[in-house]
């Protein structure tokens, strides 16, 4: 796993779920997605991306608006993220 990334893996909630923590965690304020399926087919890479798009960002914006983010300073962000990063 390369600096800065963290993989999600699972449902739409377990994904939904590691994504609003890790943006809590780090203090986010943006995410950018890099969308890596393997070896899926065309048919299982669509109902992926759909699922993402359907459920798991509408879900996030919400658990988000509930519980905004507080903005962290980037000593506080890098150390955030080198923990997040040794638990994967």
């Amino acid at each position: 796993m390369g600096h800065g990334l963290f993989h999600l893996v699972g449902s739409p909630e377990t994904v939904t779920a590691k994504t609003a923590a890790n943006i809590r965690l780090l203090g986010l304020s943006r995410f950018d997605l890099n969308y890596d399926i393997g070896h899926l087919s065309q048919a299982h890479r669509a109902m992926s991306i759909e699922l993402y798009g359907r459920e798991v960002i509408p879900q996030v914006r919400e658990l988000l608006a509930e519980d905004p983010v507080q903005p962290v300073s980037a000593d506080q962000r890098a150390a955030a993220a080198n923990a997040a990063g040794s638990r994967a």
